[in-house]
This record gives structure tokens, sequence and C-alpha cells, in this order.
């Protein structure tokens, strides 16, 4: 007791042997910690009235949740806690005794789930940043750029609606609660040149049991990526097909199957270009 002869919970820490008293958010009159769990302590503490009241505290962010039962209630005592279930009783305006369960919401700083991503688009086009976080609602969202704040970009997305150079750099986002803050990776906004195609693909005719190729030769904004079709339906390596997703396509041991209609989508995280069609024949 001290010198008020109140009483006090208390946390002690076996691994840094640190004392941590719990007293009411309110005033410091009796408390008491009766369970814990994880990061969870729960007990009661009296107020200005002599009133009691269950609590939950949050260890890691040191936070009261103060909660009464259901219905109208005098006093309130939180006994025991297991994972998010709280056990306790509490006086009715009848002095009548009731035990509860409860399942309080626990009050949390934002945890960032879905990091934003680079993003890379052409002159005139849309761009967006977008996060997604968890914790205690309302969350809150702030993008900037270059460190600095941007006006009116409060939301979990971000959208550049006409992408010019200016807007070439680093974003991040910054969400908020009345616990915490939690700050995002830091990505970039590039402008890339679309892909242009300046070598088709030639048609090929073969004997059959020969090696049919395609190339192409394509400039633009790297990554390029290729993805080669026959007849409008995509190719995969298999078989004695290789280099599908490359820029040379390679027919080894050709056969009258592998005859068609050939061609390659080229892209980029800007545009796609799609190149002439051409035919392999095998004779």
């Amino acid at each position: 007791m001290d010198a008020l002869n109140n009483t006090h919970g208390f946390l002690y820490n076996l691994g840094n042997q640190s004392f941590t008293t719990l007293d009411d958010p309110d005033a410091d009159n009796n408390t008491s910690a009766n369970g814990i769990s994880g990061g969870n302590i729960v007990g009661y503490y009296e107020d200005s009235q002599g009133d009691y009241h269950g609590f939950l505290y949050n260890v890691g962010n040191q936070s009261y949740t103060t909660f009464d039962a259901p219905g109208t209630d005098i006093s309130s005592n939180a006994n025991g806690i297991e994972g998010s279930s709280i056990v306790g009783d509490f006086r009715d305006s009848n002095s009548d005794f009731h035990g509860y369960l409860a399942t309080p919401v626990v009050s949390v700083a934002p945890t960032i789930t879905v990091q934003p991503a680079n993003v890379g688009v052409l002159v005139g086009k849309s761009a967006t940043f977008s996060v997604k976080a968890t914790g205690t609602a309302p969350l809150t969202y702030q993008w900037y750029f270059k460190s600095k704040k941007i006006s009116g970009a409060t939301k979990a997305s971000y959208t550049i609606a006409k992408v010019a150079a200016a807007n070439v750099g680093k974003y991040d986002v910054v969400v908020t609660n009345t616990h915490g803050k939690a700050t995002s990776h830091t990505v970039t906004l590039a402008i890339v040149t679309a892909p242009k195609i300046v070598t088709q693909p030639k048609a090929a005719t073969v004997n059959a049991g020969a090696t049919a190729k395609f190339t192409v030769k394509a400039t633009g904004s790297s990554p390029l990526t290729y993805q080669w079709q026959r007849n409008s339906v995509a190719l995969k390596n298999a078989g004695n097909v290789s280099g599908a997703t490359a820029a040379t396509l390679t027919i080894t041991k050709a056969t009258a199957s592998n005859a068609g209609t050939y061609r390659v989508i080229v892209k980029n995280a800007g545009a796609s270009a799609t190149s002439v069609s051409v035919k392999l024949t095998v004779k």
C-alpha cells in the first residue's frame, strides 16, 4: 500500500527486471492486475466515486482500454484473460453480481500489410500508388513526394492523372491513428519509352525435321518482355519449342503441327507492340 493506503497493480518483467505500476487512467485510487495473456493485462481500477471498472492494458503501446459490463452497472471487474476473451463480474443497480464474458476492441497502431510498388508510365498517362494497412480505425493517410507532403493526397491510393517529367521521383506514405504511425517503403515513379519493333520476324519454309527460327528486335525502356503466339495463341517452352518468351523463337525438328501464323508481343511497364504476322510452312 502507498501513503494513502491504496493498492496498485503492477507488471514485472523477468527479462529486464523492470517494474511497471499499473495505475488507472483517471486517478490513482485502488488498482489491481488480475491476469495476463500475450501482451495484454486485465484488472480493475477504482474511480473517484468509489466504483470499480474493468480495464485492458496493452504492454506494447502502453494504452488502457476501459470497459464496463453491458446494461446498467455500478462496478465491474476483469478477472482473467485468454486470447481475446475476458471474464469478470459486475454489480448492477440492485447490488446483484453477474459474471460476464467480453471481447473488447483492442486498440493497435497501424501496420502496413501491402506496400506501394514502383510505377513506370508513358508521358501523359496516369499513375497510381496504393497501400493497404491495418490498425484501429480511423486510419489517416498522407503521401509524400521527395519527402515533401503532397496537398490533398490523404487516401490509401494516390493518382497522378497525367504524368510529366516534374512527377518523376520518390514517393512514400505515412499511415496514422491515435496509437501511432507506420511509414511505407519508398517507391519510384519513372517515365518509360514505349516498345518499338525495329526488325520484324520473317516468314519461313522448312523441311520436316529441320529447325525454324523467328527473330524480332525491339527498342524501348527496359525490361522488355516477349511473348510469341501461334495462330494468336500464346506459346510455351515445351516439346520442340523454345524461346517462347525471348527475342528469338526456335522450333527444332519441325512437323506439320508446327505450321501456322506466328507473331510476337513485346511489352514493358508503359505499353506494348505487336509484330507483323508471318507464316511457317513445313514441307
